[in-house]
C-alpha cells in the first residue's frame, strides 16, 4: 500500500513538473524559419564587398533577423533605404548591375 502511494506521488510530481522541462512550440524556432529569416535579412541588408567601409550592415542584419524570428517570418518587404545599409547617395553602388557596369571603349 505504501509502495503504491509512493508511486502515485512520484507520478503526480512528474506530471506537474513535465511542462517546465519541455520546449514549447512558441519558444523553439525551426531550421526552416531560421534559414528563411537569414535569407530575408541578407536580401534586406546586403553584405558589402570586402574592403569597403563597415556601414553597420552586420548589426542591421542581426536586428532584422531577430525581428523576423519574433514575427514568425512575416516581414514587410518595404524597408526604408536609410536602414538598409546601402551606399549613401552619390556614392558608387555596392554591386555592379548591368546598368552600372562600365562600358568598354
Amino acid at each position: 500500500m505504501v509502495c503504491l502511494m509512493n508511486a502515485l506521488r512520484r507520478l503526480i510530481i512528474f506530471v506537474l513538473a513535465a511542462p517546465f522541462f519541455s520546449a514549447t512550440p512558441s519558444l523553439a524556432i525551426t531550421a526552416e524559419l531560421a534559414n528563411k529569416c537569414r535569407l530575408m535579412a541578407i536580401q534586406a541588408h546586403p553584405t558589402p564587398r570586402p574592403g569597403s567601409k563597415n556601414t553597420g550592415v552586420k548589426a542591421a542584419q542581426r536586428k532584422y533577423f531577430s525581428k523576423c524570428i519574433a514575427n514568425h517570418g512575416k516581414m514587410d518587404t518595404a524597408e526604408p533605404d536609410q536602414d538598409r545599409g546601402s551606399a549613401p547617395s552619390g556614392a558608387p553602388p555596392l554591386i555592379n548591375t548591368p546598368s552600372t557596369v562600365p562600358s568598354k571603349k
